[in-house]
């Protein structure tokens, strides 16, 4: 026999069943957010611009949440995007545009409406005309060091750190990716470097041995490689030479003051081979 008032108790049960069961689920993506990003950073900044790159555990839908304010009050959101292995090696990228010059911006991961926090960065914007500023470069660095200077050079606030090249010392002599994945992951895995690099704009040219073995030059037989997982992992202003296969010089400006970019690795002339008018460091079109 149809009893109302059963069925009315049976509803609630069911509704407030199906309340807890989505308020774990929300609990469960807050408590795990944490774990979710690898790393991320910032780079290619201009006044206006910037793109920032992000490696996730896991094969998922999410956005990138950005503001003026430390703690998100007016957010905004870029994406949404999905880390895919097959696709991008679970490397999620974000190009944002519109911003205000001469600006700090904070970002962080959104999975639904859950920041990771825990892996919140900022860069700032370049000025638009005269302007003082400084920055912050660097080379040769042990893999994966997480030495003081890291933490010191952040908490000077530069404007950019450029890394000069040598990012690691793997040495690499093979034309495989998952090897200079590997280099990358390791770097970005130190605790200080990644606060570093998280926390300002970053800007990147590579030597021999991020490049390949010592003294590395355009025979190398990982060039094709590390040409690609540059452009997978680095946050990197266009490069002239366009996408995939191709050198990565590349030019940006601050205010007045133009930097630019070598690759003095991938496109040069092995050094044993007679002095002629076309042996080259920078090869022809670059130079």
């Amino acid at each position: 026999m149809f009893n109302s008032r059963n069925y009315s108790n049976t509803l609630t049960i069911l509704k407030s069943g199906l309340a807890l069961l989505l308020f774990s689920s929300i609990a469960l993506a807050k408590n795990n957010t944490g774990q979710l990003v690898e790393f991320i950073w910032a780079g290619a900044t201009t006044t206006t611009s910037a793109v920032i790159k992000a490696r996730l555990n896991d094969e998922l839908t999410v956005r990138l949440a950005y503001a003026t304010s430390p703690d998100f009050l007016n957010i905004q959101y870029a994406g949404p995007v999905t880390a895919s292995l097959a696709e991008n090696n679970r490397i999620v990228t974000f190009n944002i545009s519109g911003l205000s010059e001469n600006r700090t911006y904070f970002y962080a991961i959104a999975l639904g409406d859950s920041l990771v926090l825990s892996k919140k960065g900022k860069f700032k914007t370049y000025p638009e005309g005269p302007e003082s500023f400084s920055f912050a470069f660097g080379s040769c660095t042990t893999t994966g060091s997480n030495r003081m200077i890291f933490e010191t050079i952040k908490n000077l606030e530069p404007l950019f750190f450029l890394s000069a090249g040598d990012l690691h010392y793997e040495n690499i002599k093979k034309n495989d990716k998952n090897l200079y994945r590997d280099a990358f992951n390791t770097v970005l895995a130190s605790v200080r470097q990644s606060g570093l690099y998280r926390n300002t704009s970053f800007v990147y040219t590579w030597d021999d041995h991020d490049y390949g073995p010592n003294n590395s030059d355009s025979t190398h037989k990982g060039r094709e490689a590390a040409r690609l997982v540059y452009q997978e992992y680095v946050p990197h202003y266009p490069l002239v030479a366009g996408k995939g296969d191709v050198p990565i010089y590349q030019a940006f400006s601050v205010g007045r003051t133009r930097f630019i970019l070598t690759d003095n690795r991938s496109l040069k002339t092995p050094f044993d081979v007679s002095d002629s008018p076309e042996k080259s460091i920078l090869g022809t079109k670059q130079k």
